[in-house]
């Protein structure tokens, strides 16, 4: 097993012991968002944004990772929504 995926499989172990710590959440997307595994950092994103109440730094993820995919509306619908929610 290569260190990154070894690396997620201990966030994920933390992760269910506490789904709340947004830091945990981070650390997991960043190990995605470096492989270029851009659907799994939006599912991340997703369950990280449930977990941990709207945190801003999950919703900016999620809108560059649909950027770097070339989803363009949806990563202006999911900036859009950001600033809605952190005005």
């Amino acid at each position: 097993m290569k260190r990154d995926e070894e690396a997620a499989a201990v966030y994920e172990s933390m992760l269910n012991l506490n789904s709340k710590n947004a830091q945990t959440w981070f650390s997991l997307l960043q190990v995605y968002f470096a492989k270029q595994e851009y659907d799994k950092v939006i599912s991340i994103a997703d369950r990280a944004i449930e977990a941990t109440e709207d945190n801003l730094i999950f919703h900016f993820y999620k809108g560059v990772t649909y950027e770097l995919m070339e989803s363009f509306p949806k990563a202006l619908t999911t900036h859009k929504n950001t600033l809605t929610l952190f005005k």
